[in-house]
């Protein structure tokens, strides 16, 4: 449990939710000190995190820009009491497009740069900037999310009714908190009928519940369910809606055949699901491509065969 706690990123909240429903007992003593501890540290990380987001605000603001803080920051912001049960490696911001080359020069000029061993950008946001005092990177972002799914995070929405805030002497926005949880959801990445078959992250799942045990589930299902709407993936949010019952128990009497299917192809086979995706991957690249990036290739195929032996996942 613990293996699968800690590979799923939820090492952090196993001590919080053992107490919250009153089953410490079944812990032995040793174990329920060390969920304690790692607990304790996950609260650490987030007074870092906190400090690291005021510290680059400021900055930001002496160049007249206002940063909309996004997934986990913005949990730290709101002061979401579901803050510190994520585990969060890195910081997400967002600025306007006029102002992105700015932002990335201000940060630049504050001490953070590039590390070798993380040489790829996203395709909505640059490499991750890293700074030698600072605990986390940063991911500087020039669209929301990815272009996949860029259709149920439309800017024009999110900006309408993204939330303004001064916080530790900082001027900033944050997301709506609907609009929190459907970023999260699209973070499963949904591509159609592909999505059953899809490397859906569980954390992703419980994450969703758990905000959505905040903003109210009628309201987050209304809000996944419109997002999916306009981006022309209704049936995504029926599969990820009906995996959020199954497992974490969501209100609403979800039903979705289609993810149950896809859930036990995925847990049934587990290394051909990956080797399936490890292969669609790269074969989406073309043969060009790779013959010209050689390291490229060897590192992704590497990866792709590492993941395909752990079926933790």
């Amino acid at each position: 449990m613990v293996d699968l706690a800690s590979w799923n990123g939820f090492l952090v909240s196993v001590h919080p939710a053992l107490e919250a429903h009153d089953l410490q007992g079944i812990v032995p003593g040793d174990a329920l000190a060390a969920f304690g501890e790692f607990h304790a540290q996950g609260r650490l990380r987030r007074a870092d995190a906190a400090e690291q987001i005021a510290r680059a605000t400021l900055a930001l603001n002496e160049a007249g820009i206002e940063p909309l803080w996004l997934k986990g920051a913005a949990l730290i912001v709101s002061g979401s009491p579901w803050a510190t049960r994520r585990w969060m490696s890195d910081i997400d911001l967002w600025v306007a497009p006029g102002r992105f080359d700015e932002a990335h020069a201000v940060l630049r000029r504050m001490g953070y740069g590039h590390d070798p061993r993380h040489p790829d950008a996203s395709e909505h946001h640059l490499r991750p900037l890293f700074h030698e005092r600072e605990a986390f990177a940063l991911e500087l972002h020039h669209a929301l999310v990815a272009p996949a799914v860029a259709g149920m995070m439309p800017i024009e929405r999110v900006r309408g009714r993204a939330l303004r805030t001064e916080w530790r002497g900082a001027r900033m926005w944050i997301p709506h908190a609907l609009d929190q949880l459907v970023h999260i959801a699209s973070q499963a990445r949904p591509s159609g009928a592909a999505y059953l078959r899809g490397r859906l992250k569980t954390r992703r799942v419980v994450e969703f519940v758990q905000l959505a045990s905040t903003a109210g589930a009628a309201e987050a299902t209304w809000a996944l369910r419109d997002a999916c709407r306009e981006a022309g993936q209704p049936q995504f949010a029926e599969e990820f809606l009906a995996l959020a019952a199954g497992a974490c128990g969501l209100p609403g009497g979800f039903e979705s055949r289609g993810a149950m299917a896809g859930l036990a192809w995925k847990t049934t086979f587990p290394r051909m699901h990956s080797v399936y995706f490890g292969v669609r991957a790269l074969a989406s690249r073309g043969v060009l491509y790779h013959a010209l990036r050689p390291r490229e290739f060897a590192r992704k195929a590497a990866a792709h065969v590492r993941h395909a032996m752990d079926t933790r996942w």
